[in-house]
């Protein structure tokens, strides 16, 4: 479906967009396509959004671009629970050598 029936539609539906890139964040997508060295080419306005840095996973169907935080204890903190978000780097080592200890106990007997 082109831009302008697109913008038509939603025009109908009493959507106004301020930029174009918003149908990105409506599920439209953008298609990009690699240059000669295999780069894609990420819009500015994603990157603000999301950073520079992301991890290429590959799907079944496809790939995906997983963003990568600047800071990623601090990331996963924000999206753990209370006790999570006290804890120390170095009690979160501890207790997951704990549990990876205790995981490979039971795989071993």
């Amino acid at each position: 479906m082109g831009y302008y029936r697109v913008m038509g539609i939603l025009a109908l539906m009493g959507i106004e967009l301020s930029r174009p890139t918003e149908l990105l964040y409506m599920g439209m997508g953008v298609e990009r396509s690699t240059d000669k060295r295999g780069r894609i080419t990420i819009p500015s306005d994603l990157r603000e959004r999301f950073g520079d840095r992301y991890r290429v996973v590959e799907l079944d169907d496809g790939i995906k671009l997983v963003p990568i935080p600047e800071n990623p204890i601090e990331s996963l903190r924000e999206s753990g629970s209370d006790e999570l978000r006290e804890a120390s780097a170095a009690e979160l080592r501890a207790a997951a050598r704990q549990r990876g200890d205790a995981e490979a106990e039971e795989h071993v007997r």
